[in-house]
């Protein structure tokens, strides 16, 4: 007979606390640190095919003079722009990316590099096509290679419209996380009641991160001067857009 009292006790002052609570709510918001909670994390996935490509590309002259290999230069690259409009091709979808002018030397001391004696001068323009319609990366490659173009990189492949695939994926990542959080909740004899907290990192955009198609690492291949007739082979491929998130649920 003992216990019974102290039980009853107790489920009457957990009653009396849980109508507090109540009443506290309607008056105003309980901090989050006050609620029984449980937190999850939720991870969702989206695979969406590339819609934006990029290739760099330069031309370089040797000139006996610094103006002879500069002046070359400009009517190569000249040439080679000419073959891109033709293609349709529009200024604003290519982006100068550097103007190099240089020197040549004849060394006399392989072991000394202060006993150097210029012999020529080279020129150097690389630009960058960028496309959002993938089919004429390879005719515009093998186009710039034609007209004069020494030097080829690429191409770099991304995900331009970001924000809907991103959407997607998050949304998945929080059904995710509710389904996680209603197991765990069950397992403690308990119920989801309603999420109170969406934890929801920024992604890294392409806008943020230029690593794929602003950086200026080694050209893939280099132009010999042969002729190439047929476009080059682009195989493109698809890119997974992952949202990370971390939910709060109340318990009931």
């Amino acid at each position: 007979m003992s216990g019974s009292p102290i039980t009853t006790l107790t489920l009457g002052a957990v009653a009396i606390a849980a109508i507090g609570f109540a009443y506290f709510d309607r008056q105003t918001e309980i901090p989050i640190s006050m609620r029984e909670t449980v937190i999850i994390d939720g991870l969702g996935v989206v695979t969406v095919p590339h819609d934006f490509a990029a290739f760099n590309f330069s031309v370089e002259t040797i000139g006996a003079t610094p103006l002879d290999a500069l002046q070359d230069n400009n009517e190569l690259m000249q040439m080679v722009l000419e073959r891109l409009h033709g293609l349709d091709i529009s200024d604003d979808r290519i982006l100068t990316r550097n103007v190099d002018l240089g020197t040549l030397r004849n060394w006399v001391d392989p072991d000394d590099r202060t006993k150097g004696q210029i012999t020529t001068y080279r020129a150097s323009n690389s630009m960058q096509v960028r496309f959002t319609e993938l089919d004429g990366v390879g005719l515009a490659m093998t186009a710039v290679a034609e007209a004069g173009a020494t030097d080829i990189g690429g191409p770099y492949m991304r995900v331009e419209d970001f924000e809907t695939p991103y959407a997607e994926a998050r949304e998945l990542a929080i059904r995710q996380a509710r389904e996680d959080a209603e197991v765990v909740a069950a397992a403690a004899g308990r119920r989801i009641s309603r999420v109170i907290r969406v934890d929801d990192p920024a992604p890294d955009t392409w806008e943020q991160d230029d690593r794929y198609y602003d950086r200026n690492d080694e050209e893939l291949f280099v132009i010999t001067g042969s002729r190439i007739a047929d476009p080059v082979p682009i195989h493109f491929g698809e890119e997974d857009v992952t949202a990370f998130v971390r939910v709060t649920f109340e318990l009931e």
